[in-house]
């Protein structure tokens, strides 16, 4: 598998709730689950949110469920069993109300996302001594692997409409006499293809590790999301013009950590999780809270 690195200019300006639009053209369905683990919907008009409706019931000791992307009407995320430590896939259509258990491709899965009209998923997963990426059909089927690495580890996932191009952003320790520092990372953005692996960006023991990455309804641009991972909160928020590899940074330093990222249906904004609640962030840098947001949590936010 080749690696080449694509310079980026960067200027400077900035699990997971999911975007589905509905049928009147002020309102939009997203997906999140709520303190009691359930897989739940809420409507947002503007900025303000209706209150969110039981889709799928879960439960808050043993399975807690973060939707990770929708495409097609149909739903990928996780599933949390804290009693036994694991993390599952599952996929849930929202017209059929048909659920997937995908717990036999895997038990330590890291991030999710769906694509080809809701058709395959892509994931990540820890095995003993490797981290991989693989899609696989979202009914379930043999997985195709995309990435392998013994340093790398990913951390969220988003795929091209038509699966020809998969980004993910993906840490690495920083070593010191041998041993690896947990609080000081190598962090970078990568584009696999069916030709190899190309690296969007890289950082070298930056304490503002990339996070959330979102690809836009159109999918002419990349959101990103890099935080602090230890200490204070703080978070930037940039988009990545595809097309050319140039950053533009559309929030410099946000004092919360994020939790989710999605992009609004009209690509004119993104929604995302804070550790209180959601808000909407324009491109131009203008923030806005959401009304009726703060009982929904472990979002994962993902654009239909």
């Amino acid at each position: 598998m080749h690696i080449h690195r694509i310079a980026l200019i960067t200027t400077v300006a900035a699990s997971s709730l999911l975007a589905v639009s509905a049928g009147a053209a002020t309102s939009t369905d997203y997906y999140g689950a709520d303190k009691s683990g359930n897989l739940v919907r809420v409507a947002i008009s503007g900025d303000k949110a209706g209150p969110p409706d039981v889709v799928r019931k879960g439960n808050p000791e043993s399975a807690q469920t973060s939707p990770a992307g929708s495409d097609g009407g149909v739903i990928v995320g996780l599933v949390a069993d804290i009693n036994a430590g694991t993390t599952t896939l599952f996929t849930f259509d929202t017209a059929t109300q048909q659920f997937h258990d995908l717990s036999a491709l895997g038990t330590h899965i890291g991030a999710a996302t769906i694509y080809d009209g809701g058709d395959r998923i892509a994931y990540s997963r820890a095995l003993k001594h490797r981290y991989v990426i693989r899609s696989a059909p979202a009914t379930g089927g043999t997985p195709t692997r995309l990435f392998s690495s013994k340093s790398w580890q990913p951390w969220d996932v988003a795929v091209s409409e038509n699966g020809k191009r998969v980004y993910f952003s993906a840490r690495q320790a920083v070593s010191f006499a041998g041993q690896p520092d947990s609080d000081t990372h190598r962090s970078n953005v990568f584009r696999v293809t069916a030709t190899g692996k190309k690296r969007l960006e890289r950082t070298v023991a930056d304490p503002l590790a990339y996070t959330q990455i979102q690809l836009s309804p159109a999918g002419g641009k990349l959101a990103v999301v890099r935080q602090r991972l230890t200490g204070t909160s703080r978070s930037r928020f940039s988009v990545v013009r595809l097309s050319t590899g140039h950053v533009r940074t559309v929030l410099k330093s946000y004092a919360n950590s994020i939790a989710g990222l999605a992009w609004a249906a009209d690509g004119g904004s993104l929604i995302f999780r804070d550790e209180t609640s959601w808000g909407r962030l324009t491109l131009s840098g203008q923030i806005s809270a959401i009304a009726n947001t703060s009982k929904v949590s472990f979002p994962v936010l993902a654009s239909s």
